[in-house]
């Protein structure tokens, strides 16, 4: 039985460190030697998503959405590009099994507060006298896009002296969300997968006014985004993982050497609203 990983971006046609998360989680993946193949496809950049599976040949296909939240993307995009309809499809002789997205893994959260903490401690502020302010892309097309922004910052809420969250392109936005900041020091998360243009140009800007409005003692910290962080190829290969594989400690893990528990996941599939989304969609 052979099995290969698809990893499944968005990417740009004008950004080139769009899709290299995916890139580089696939590169380390391969080197494991876990699959017989580890591919990536995008859809704004080649290869690309559509055709992706007709170009792979193994039994079994597993296909982990390179995505932060479940939404627009994970449930009618890649679907449709792949041409699949349901978590598990079978063509031909290969099965192909869908995943949920790396955001769904209930140790995202972690991996925010790795990137919170780490940035407050080389600054010397204690994450218990700062502010964590998450900051997702969202969407106004798909209702339930922030849900798992909303998630990690109750998760989160007790760790810092206060937490809030905004977006993009949904409401709360993240101007509103920093209004009314409690303590001196605050701690930015990008909630997005790369160092590409909204990283790097589009937070920075939008950041602006409520720099402008602190205290000139206060301090703005911006960590590197979420989905460059080591760890999250061990959240892709939880959520691909096939019964009977078996993971070392050669990659990083979400679950361990952090201060609070969380759930493992193991072998998690879509819900009811995928194929309902897909069609409609």
């Amino acid at each position: 039985m052979t099995r290969a990983l698809l990893l499944a971006g968005h990417g740009s046609a004008h950004d080139p460190l769009a899709g290299a998360p995916v890139r580089q989680n696939a590169e380390r993946i391969r080197a494991l030697g876990l699959f017989d193949a580890v591919h990536v496809a995008f859809w704004k950049e080649a290869p690309y998503l559509a055709g992706a599976l007709e170009r792979i040949r193994a039994d079994d296909i597993f296909v982990v959405p390179m995505f932060l939240a479940e939404g627009w993307y994970t449930r009618r995009v890649v679907p449709r590009e792949l041409g699949i309809e349901r978590a598990l499809t079978h063509r031909g002789g290969t099965r192909i099994h869908y995943r949920d997205p790396i955001g769904a893994h209930p140790a995202i959260a972690r991996v925010v507060w790795r990137r919170a903490r780490r940035c407050l401690a080389a600054d010397g502020v204690d994450a218990r006298a700062a502010t964590l302010a998450i900051v997702g892309h969202g969407t106004r097309r798909v209702s339930g896009s922030g849900h798992t922004v909303e998630r990690i910052a109750r998760a989160l809420r007790r760790r810092f002296a206060d937490v809030t969250f905004g977006f993009l392109d949904q409401d709360p936005c993240i101007e509103h969300a920093l209004e009314d900041l409690r303590a001196r020091h605050t701690v930015v998360v990008p909630f997005l997968l790369a160092e590409g243009w909204h990283t790097r140009i589009t937070i920075p800007e939008r950041l602006g006014p409520a720099r402008a409005l602190a205290d000139r003692d206060s301090r703005f910290l911006t960590t590197p985004p979420v989905g460059t962080h080591p760890a999250v190829t061990r959240i892709i290969l939880d959520l691909a993982r096939p019964a009977g594989m078996e993971m070392d400690g050669t990659v990083p893990s979400p679950v361990s050497t952090l201060p609070f528990p969380v759930p493992r996941s193991t072998d998690i599939v879509m819900g009811p609203t995928f194929a309902g989304d897909h069609r409609s969609g």
